[in-house]
């Protein structure tokens, strides 16, 4: 849904972000992490729709 412009966000790791740029190209968004918790830097990103 979000490639489809149908969710303004996503939780998603950095494996996906080739497949958005491939796949949807025509789609704006940027990434950015997600908060640090128990001073553990998690591995999701979430993508914005812009």
């Amino acid at each position: 849904m979000f490639g489809q412009g149908k969710a303004a966000m996503v939780i998603e790791g950095p494996w996906s972000i080739p497949y958005l740029k491939e796949t949807f190209s025509k789609i704006e968004f940027t990434t950015t992490g997600v908060p640090i918790m128990n001073q553990k830097k998690g591995q999701c990103y979430i993508r914005l729709l812009m």
